[in-house]
């Protein structure tokens, strides 16, 4: 009945109202009730309607007949009245409670949701008991739903059972493996409704959202920081714990984000799969490249805001910064030096630690910088990439074509300041200075163009 649109029952019950004063008893009385099987339509549910109430018609009509005394009479009548009120009331509030919980019978005893099946009530509680009932059989992990420890398992045996039809690639879950053929079919289905920008996969596009409406609802319990991704608080929250899930399957080094790992491993693998088109040169990591081919397009977009000086890389304008406002953040821990770069404090720390961590693949040799390794390497390959534009002379090292230009231009920026002759090399100002004081090289301080100060 609960079906039955509410216009149509008013209509009904006015029909049967109506026709019910002049029916007949025997058609009261020996009408036949209809099954439970029959009642599966709205039709059969007007007609049990229909019966029920020529049941109390018919009632009405024996009572009427075997009618008591008056006082009697008065009596059972308000009785009568009263009783029907109330199984009227009942009635309707049962047509309620139908009409709410036929589909959805089953209701959340927390919040005011309702589901259609036991099962799914069940795994909807869990959500506010925090009930993790299903345990992984190799790590301590547990679940609040069975299929997430199937999936789960897959970490762990490396079954990846979903295939990519075009490329071969597999995937341990079937959601995966329909985001990745959007790569192949160039398929975006999630459009940006600010900017109509489009997107492969719907999670992608509500972190876009975040970037036009400023949302961050991810908050740091530590330090108050908010991030507008839930992973970007996972890795920002390792920078307190100092935790380091990810390994080098070759060496010991640990580190605090998987990507850090997969470029890490190209240091052992020496795989470069970025390749410059201009200078065919290769890479590591892609914004190496970016960073190289502005040497190409000479682009530099960052710009200091105090002396207006351009350069290709954020990096490169944070460190020049540190020119104007003097911050040296970078401390010694053995000698109290400070440094503005972090690069600048590591390699002072290993004339400490006395570590040579690069290695010449060719000969034995081991160094403290990488780049020292690079221009070793050219000792054996006899590369020299620096070209002199005047004569056409070349050089391994930068520095040796800077001094070299200098005997084109009579450049002479080292000055003597006992006798002021002036040389191209600072080198040659240290071995002319022993005129003077007839000191050993450790003894003596110089400065281009700057007078030259004697140590005591």
């Amino acid at each position: 009945m609960e079906s039955i649109v509410p216009s149509i029952r008013v209509k009904v019950e006015e029909s049967i109202s109506n026709e019910g004063v002049n029916l007949p008893e025997n058609e009261c009385k020996y009408k036949e009730r209809p099954s439970n099987k029959e009642i599966t339509s709205p039709t059969a549910y007007v007609k049990q309607y229909r019966i029920a109430v020529l049941d109390r018609i018919h009632q009405k009509q024996r009572s009427d007949d075997d009618e008591p005394s008056s006082a009697d009479s008065g009596s059972d009548s308000s009785a009568e009245e009263k009783g029907e009120s109330n199984n009227g009331e009942m009635v309707r509030e049962e047509r309620v409670s139908n009409k709410v919980t036929s589909k959805k019978p089953h209701q959340c005893k927390f919040c005011a949701r309702s589901f259609s099946q036991t099962r799914d009530l069940t795994v909807h509680v869990q959500t506010h008991t925090k009930e993790k009932p299903y345990h992984c059989t190799v790590c301590t992990k547990t679940f609040s739903r069975s299929d997430y420890v199937t999936l789960h398992m897959r970490t762990h045996t490396k079954e990846k059972p979903y295939h990519c039809t075009v490329c071969t690639k597999t995937f341990s879950q079937s959601g995966h493996l329909t985001m990745h053929m959007r790569t192949h079919s160039k398929e975006k289905p999630f459009q940006c409704t600010v900017c109509s920008k489009r997107f492969y996969h719907a999670g992608h596009l509500t972190v876009h959202m975040r970037t036009h409406t400023k949302e961050k609802p991810f908050q740091c319990t530590v330090c108050t920081k908010r991030f507008s991704e839930s992973g970007t608080l996972t890795t920002h929250m390792r920078t307190h714990t100092k935790e380091k899930p990810y390994h080098c399957t070759i060496c010991t080094k640990t580190f605090s984000r998987s990507d850090y790992v997969t470029l890490h491993m190209r240091t052992h693998t020496k795989e470069k799969p970025y390749h410059c088109t201009v200078c065919k040169k290769t890479f590591s990591q892609s914004g190496h490249l970016t960073m190289h081919m502005r040497t190409h397009s000479k682009e530099k977009p960052f710009q200091c805001t105090v002396c207006s000086k351009r350069f290709s890389h954020a990096g490169h304008l944070t460190v020049h910064m540190r020119t104007h406002t003097k911050e040296k953040p970078f401390q010694c821990t053995v000698c109290t030096k400070r440094f503005s770069e972090s690069g600048s404090w590591t390699k002072h720390m290993r004339t400490h630690t006395k570590e040579k961590p690069y290695h010449c693949t060719i000969c034995t040799k081991t160094f403290s910088r990488s780049d020292y390794v690079t221009l070793h390497m050219r000792t054996h390959t006899k590369e020299k990439p620096y070209h002199c534009t005047v004569c056409k002379k070349t050089f391994s090292q930068s520095g040796h074509l800077t001094v070299h230009m200098r005997t084109h231009s009579k450049e002479k920026p080292f000055q003597c300041t006992v006798c002021s002759k002036r040389f191209s090399h600072a080198g040659h100002l240290t071995v002319h200075m022993r005129t003077h004081t007839k000191r050993s090289l450790s003894s003596v301080q110089f400065a281009p163009k700057d007078s030259l100060s004697l140590v005591p």
